[in-house]
C-alpha cells in the first residue's frame, strides 16, 4: 500500500471489473509519465512545465501532478512558490501526502516543532504511517538524536519492511549511535530483502563485515576470536555473487584488520603492503565509501597515518557534499570513528611515557603491568613492545611462570618483525639477554627436578 497504488481490486477479481478500471490506473501514470521522468533525472524545471501543461481534467491527476510540482520546486529551493502549492493541496486525495512535503520544508528550514506539529496532524491515517515515522526520524536525526531516530525509523520498517532505502538509512543512523547490534541486524535483514533484485549491491556486504568487526574490536578473548570468525560467512556471500576484481581491495583491508584484531601484526603489515602495493583503488576510479571507510580504520590501526588523514578528508568532503539525512548520519559515525581511535592514541602516549618512567626508576615490574594492559592488544605501536622487552631484561612479573613469559616475549618479537625497530642494536641486546635468562630457568628447573629424584632415590 506505501508504493502508492492507483487503485485497489478486492480478492477474487472480477475480470469485468479489471477490464473497466485499469484503462483508469494506466491514464494517470501516462498522464504523469513525463513528470516523473524528469523528476528521477533531477530536471526540476522541465517538471514545473510539463505540470503546468496538464490539460487533464481528471481530480486524482491534477492533484498528483501538482505534489509533484511542490516536489520539484522544494528541490530548487522555491520555497515560497512551493508552500503556496502544497497549500493549494489541503483539500485534494494528497492532502496528507502534502503535509508530509509541509513537515520536510519545515525540517530544512530548522523548524523542527512546526514539523512535528504538523506530522501529528496526520498521525491517524494509517497507510501513510510508514512515511510519518520515517519523517519523525529525519527530525530526530537532524537534530543528532540518532538514537530516538532509530527507535522511530524501526517504527516504519516494521509497518513496512520491504523498503530498501529506508533499511539502508536505518543501518547509517544505528551507527551514527554506535549501536553495532541493530545496525549489523538491520543490514542483514537489507541484504536479505535486495537479494536478486535490481537494489541487490556488494557495498551492504561490505558494511555487514565492516560492522561484524566493529563489534569485535570492543571484545577480547573467546568473544573476540568468534566474532571475527563470524565475516567468513559475509566474504563466501561476495565471493559467489561478484567477480573477484568488485572485493579484491577491499577483502586485503578487512583480513588486515581482523589480523590485527587476533594479534597477528605482521600478517596484518603484510596484507596492507600488499593492498598499497597492487594499486586495486586506482585514483581516477572513485572509490566506494565502504571501501574507504575500512581503509581509514586499517590505516590508523597500522600507522599509516597520512593515508588515514587523507581518506578521512575525502570522506568528509564527499559526504558533506552529499548532505542527505544518510551521509550526515555516516558523517556523525565517522566522527565518532576518529574520537575513539585518537583517543586510544592519545592514551597510548600516556603510557608510554609512564613506563618510561616507572623504568627509569627501576620500577620494571609496575612498567610491565601498565603496559601489558588489555587495550593495548588494539593498538599496533612497536615502543610499547619494545619497552616490555627492555622491562623483561630486568624483572619478571611475580607468579609468572617461564611459559607466560615466553607468550609474552614471542607476542613482542611478533609485534616488532615488521617494524624498524626490529633492526635497532638495543632490540638485538633485549632478545638476547632474555634468550639467556630463559635458558638460565630450564637448567635451574631441571637441576631441581634432579634434586627432588635424588632425595626420593635416597628414600627408596
Amino acid at each position: 500500500m506505501e508504493l502508492s497504488p492507483d487503485g485497489y481490486l478486492l480478492k477474487p477479481v472480477n475480470y469485468s471489473t479489471l477490464k473497466m478500471r485499469l484503462p483508469q490506473f494506466c491514464k494517470k501514470k501516462i498522464a504523469l509519465s513525463s513528470a516523473l521522468i524528469a523528476f528521477q533525472s533531477g530536471d526540476y524545471s522541465d517538471v514545473i512545465r510539463v505540470v503546468d501543461t496538464l490539460t487533464s481534467q481528471d481530480k486524482d491527476i491534477v492533484s498528483h501532478g501538482q505534489l509533484i510540482k511542490a516536489k520539484a520546486l522544494l528541490a530548487l529551493k522555491d520555497y515560497p512558490s512551493a508552500i503556496e502549492v502544497l497549500r493549494n493541496l489541503h483539500l485534494g486525495p494528497d492532502k496528507n501526502l502534502a503535509i508530509i512535503e509541509r513537515a520536510k520544508l519545515a525540517q530544512e528550514q530548522k523548524d523542527y516543532s512546526l514539523a512535528q506539529q504538523l506530522l501529528r496532524t496526520i498521525s491517524h491515517d494509517k497507510l501513510l504511517s510508514p512515511q510519518i515515522d520515517e519523517e519523525y526520524a529525519d527530525i530526530l536525526a537532524e537534530q543528532n538524536q540518532y538514537q530516538e531516530a532509530s527507535v522511530e525509523l524501526k517504527k516504519a520498517i516494521d509497518a513496512s519492511p520491504k523498503s530498501i532505502p529506508r533499511l539502508s538509512k536505518h543501518v547509517a543512523y544505528c551507527l551514527a549511535n554506535t549501536d553495532y547490534d541493530n545496525a549489523l541486524t538491520t543490514t542483514k535483514q537489507l541484504v536479505q530483502q535486495s537479494r536478486y533484485s535490481f537494489r541487490e549491491s556488494i557495498q551492504a556486504l561490505f558494511l555487514g563485515a565492516s560492522i561484524q568487526l566493529d563489534i569485535a574490536n570492543n571484545q577480547y578473548g573467546s568473544e573476540r576470536e568468534a566474532s571475527v570468525a563470524q565475516i567468513s560467512q559475509w566474504v563466501t556471500l561476495w565471493r559467489n555473487q561478484f567477480p573477484r576484481g568488485d572485493y579484491k581491495a577491499f577483502e586485503l583491508l578487512l583480513f588486515a584488520r581482523a589480523s590485527f584484531l587476533q594479534q597477528h601484526s605482521d600478517k596484518a603489515q603484510r596484507l596492507f603492503k600488499e593492498f598499497i602495493d597492487e594499486k586495486l583503488v586506482p585514483s581516477e576510479l572513485p572509490i566506494s565509501t565502504e571501501i574507504r571507510i575500512e581503509l581509514a580504520k586499517v590505516a590508523y590501526l597500522l600507522k599509516a597515518d597520512d593515508l588515514y588523514h587523507d581518506t578521512i578528508y575525502s570522506l568528509n568532503e564527499d559526504l558533506s557534499f552529499a548532505a542527505s539525512p544518510q551521509s550526515k548520519a555516516i558523517m556523525c559515525y565517522l566522527a565518532k570513528i576518529r574520537i575513539e581511535l585518537e583517543h586510544k592514541g592519545t592514551h597510548v602516549r600516556e603510557i608510554k611515557s609512564r613506563a618510561g618512567r616507572y623504568i627509569e626508576n627501576r620500577q620494571y615490574e609496575r612498567a610491565i603491568a601498565l603496559l601489558t594492559r588489555p587495550l593495548l592488544d588494539n593498538i599496533a605501536d612497536a615502543e610499547i613492545h619494545m619497552l616490555i622487552l627492555h622491562a623483561l631484561t630486568y624483572c619478571w612479573p611475580s607468579n609468572w611462570r617461564r611459559r607466560e613469559v615466553v607468550k609474552l616475549v614471542m607476542k613482542c618479537k611478533s609485534r616488532l618483525r615488521s617494524s624498524q625497530l626490529s633492526d635497532t642494536i638495543e632490540y638485538q641486546e633485549y632478545c638476547s639477554l632474555l634468550a639467556k635468562q630463559l635458558q638460565a630457568t630450564i637448567i635451574a628447573e631441571d637441576a631441581h627436578v634432579d634434586s627432588e629424584l635424588l632425595t626420593s632415590g635416597v628414600h627408596a
